[in-house]
């Protein structure tokens, strides 16, 4: 993980260790709160893919 952040010494090193918990298990969270308290609802990833490809046209 080190040769990733570069030779940040020591301080590198430890925000290696405090990240690693972060790939050890699926990353899964709902929305639901935001979703009922601001009556937004997320996009899908497809529609997301297809906008930005679009623009980028």
């Amino acid at each position: 993980m080190q040769t990733i952040l570069g030779s940040g010494g020591a301080i590198g090193v430890e925000l290696a260790k405090e990240m690693l918990c972060q790939y050890d298990r699926d990353y899964v969270f709902s929305s639901e709160k935001f979703e009922k308290r601001f009556g937004i609802k997320p996009t899908p990833y497809d529609d997301g893919i297809r906008e930005v490809v679009k623009s980028l046209e």
